[in-house]
């Protein structure tokens, strides 16, 4: 299954927790090392370094988490985006 996702906010309000996109067609396949990631392009991000996106396996959930210039791992937050972000992604995995 191949998913594309081109998303931009208007004005992002305020929330708690992670950033996640969720709702995949089909859940991601419940295999050991099936874990896809795909890839993504953010505008008007409010970090430094990178985003990456990922789902876990038996989900319809992809995560998006940030990873600074040093190489700290965290969750992508509302603080982390802008009233203008844009998401656009692509992402294949297996059913």
């Amino acid at each position: 299954m191949t998913v594309q996702c081109n998303m931009g906010l208007t004005n992002k309000g305020s929330s708690v927790g992670a950033a996640r996109i969720t709702g995949l067609p089909f859940a991601v396949s419940n295999t050991t090392g099936g874990q896809p990631a795909g890839t993504i392009h953010f505008g008007q991000i409010l970090i430094t370094g990178m985003v990456t996106a990922y789902s876990d396996i038996n989900t319809t959930t992809i995560n998006l988490r940030k990873i600074s210039d040093g190489g700290a791992n965290a969750s992508l937050k509302d603080t982390d985006c802008a009233n203008d972000t844009v998401i656009i992604m692509t992402m294949s995995y297996r059913v």
